[in-house]
């Protein structure tokens, strides 16, 4: 029997480099990551309510993701680009 291929799936869709010489930096990355963790844990819920009276504005809707062009658009337009040179 073969084994079926399996790879690996990062967390939080992260990759990491573990090469040489990078071993001490990603363990002081995932330290300071554990302890803004460690201190938004702490802090506890942000207070909206408060935020609301600081006259805090919402942040405003992000504009919609412009789409690819699909294969049918692309032909369109390079057959309209040659009949425009003639």
């Amino acid at each position: 029997m073969t084994r079926s291929k399996r790879s690996l799936v990062p967390l939080r869709g992260s990759t990491e480099d573990w090469g040489p010489g990078k071993y001490q930096r990603n363990l002081e990355r995932k330290e300071a990551y554990s302890q803004k963790m460690l201190e938004q844990i702490r802090q506890g819920p942000p207070d909206f309510e408060k935020l609301v009276t600081q006259g805090a504005v919402p942040a405003p809707p992000k504009a919609p993701a412009k789409k690819k062009a699909t294969k049918t658009t692309k032909g369109k337009v390079k057959t309209a680009k040659k009949k425009r040179r003639g």
